[in-house]
C-alpha cells in the first residue's frame, strides 16, 4: 500500500485531529508515520469488522433458505470455510439458471459474482433472465461487499483471506 509522503500526511493528521479530540493528545506525542500507520490499522480493523456483519447477514439469509448463486467452485469453497452451508449455487449459464429456476420459483437467490467487469455482467444477465421467475434476485450483497475492494479483493474467493483466524462471524 502506498503511504502518503510524511509532509501530506502529517497535514492530514492535524487536520483529523481538529477534528477529533482523541488525535489531539497523539498528534504531537507520535510521528506523523507512526500515527498514519495507526489510523491505517483501525481503518482496516473496522472495514474486517464491517466485513464479518455481511458475512453473519449471508449467513443467516443462506440459513434460512436463500440460495448463493457464485462464479466458480473456489467461491463456493470460501463461502464454505467462513461457516455459510446454505445451497450454493455455481454459474454454467443462463440456460441451466433458467432451467433450475423452473423447479425453484418460490427461491429467494442472492447473486454473489465477483467485484470485476466480468461479475457485474454476469449479475446483470441473472437479474435480467430470472426476475420474475424466482421469488427474489437480491444484488444487494454485491454492493455491501464492495468494502473488500478497499483491501485490494476483487474476486469472491479471496474474502476467507481477510477473515483472521479466530474471528467470529457473528
Amino acid at each position: 500500500m502506498n503511504h502518503p509522503r510524511p509532509a501530506k500526511a502529517h497535514k492530514m493528521i492535524i487536520s483529523i485531529g481538529k477534528a477529533c479530540p482523541y488525535f489531539q493528545k497523539k498528534i504531537f506525542s507520535q510521528s506523523p508515520t507512526m500515527l498514519y500507520k495507526e489510523l491505517e490499522v483501525q481503518r482496516h480493523q473496522d472495514l474486517t469488522e464491517s466485513l464479518l456483519k455481511v458475512l453473519s447477514d449471508l449467513r443467516a439469509e443462506s440459513e434460512s433458505g436463500a440460495v448463493i448463486l457464485v462464479e466458480g467452485e473456489r467461491d463456493e469453497e470460501c463461502l464454505k470455510r467462513l461457516g455459510i452451508n446454505g445451497t450454493i449455487l455455481r454459474y454454467t449459464s443462463i440456460r441451466a439458471l433458467l432451467s433450475w429456476a423452473e423447479s425453484n420459483s418460490k427461491t429467494r437467490l442472492i447473486v454473489l459474482t465477483d467485484l470485476d467487469a466480468e461479475g457485474r455482467r454476469i449479475a446483470k444477465k441473472v437479474v435480467a433472465s430470472l426476475s420474475g421467475r424466482v421469488r427474489e434476485v437480491n444484488t444487494s450483497y454485491i454492493r455491501r461487499l464492495s468494502i473488500v475492494r478497499r483491501m485490494g479483493i476483487s474476486e469472491i474467493k479471496d474474502i476467507g483471506n481477510l477473515v483472521p483466524d479466530g474471528w467470529p462471524i457473528y
